[in-house]
């Protein structure tokens, strides 16, 4: 069963540094989502992941609060989530499978 694994950083270099971490220890490319405040911090990153740029739009803010949903983070938390990265954080998430959850939390809790 897949679950969901959710970080939230400071900064976008922080979250960088994790995701680079996770792909070394094969986590898919694919299984990894970033939502930042702002689309600078993502423009000039590499084109395989995909991005969430929340900015102060209300939409923006609803459909990051339905994908933490949609992935199985409960209310309360897909709300403090994204009010992190409304603050200007960076939200990593991350599709793990069992085996690779207790690698993944790791990584991302370091």
């Amino acid at each position: 069963m897949a679950k969901t694994l959710v970080g939230l950083y400071d900064t976008f270099t922080e979250s960088k540094q994790v995701v680079q971490e996770l792909v070394e220890n094969g986590f898919s490319r694919s299984d990894i989502k970033l939502a930042t405040h702002s689309a600078e911090d993502v423009k000039d990153y590499d084109a395989d992941y995909t991005y969430a740029e929340t900015g102060s739009s209300t939409g923006r803010g609803r459909e990051l609060m339905s994908l933490l949903t949609r992935s199985g983070v409960p209310q309360n938390e897909a709300d403090s989530y994204a009010e992190g990265v409304r603050r200007g954080g960076t939200l990593v998430l991350v599709k793990a499978s069992d085996e690779q959850s207790d690698l993944g939390l790791e990584i991302m809790n370091r």
